[in-house]
């Protein structure tokens, strides 16, 4: 099993165990996910539809690319960041991050900032790199 679907294996564990206990199975869900989170939501969404237990009333992506549009061809220049280097200079993490257009200006922030920064889009980049979903998939329902 590969780790996207493990991932989302546990997720959909843990939530249907969560529903389980509070009684709550026969609700309608909402999932949300926002950049990365928004890919997560999608697959989870997946493996509760296939679940006849759990009804999934919306699922609500933001900010992330449309099923059949690779983030690997949409921003080529993310992909050349590594993201080990993130987390030491502070010139040099704000000089890499330009590329990151949904990131404010960091020019004026501090050093303790711009390596918390740092630090967070090395950690998106990592799980992207490990977890490589196929974008190819199509969501039907919603």
């Amino acid at each position: 099993m590969d780790d996207a679907k493990l991932l989302t294996n546990y997720l959909f564990e843990d939530l249907l165990e969560l529903l389980q206990k509070k009684g709550w199975t026969d609700l309608p869900l909402i999932l949300y996910g926002h950049s990365f989170g928004a890919r997560i939501a999608f697959s989870l969404a997946k493996e509760i539809e296939a679940n006849s237990e759990l009804r999934l009333e919306q699922f609500c992506p933001a900010a992330w690319c449309a099923p059949g549009t690779s983030y690997h061809k949409r921003y080529p220049e993310h992909m050349k960041v590594e993201p080990e280097k993130l987390t030491e200079d502070a010139d040099f993490v704000k000089g890499q991050l330009r590329c990151f257009e949904f990131l404010p200006d960091l020019s004026e922030k501090s050093a303790e900032v711009i390596l918390r920064t740092g630090r967070c889009v090395a950690a998106s980049l990592k799980m992207f790199r490990k977890i490589n979903w196929d974008e190819t998939e199509v969501f039907d329902g919603f």
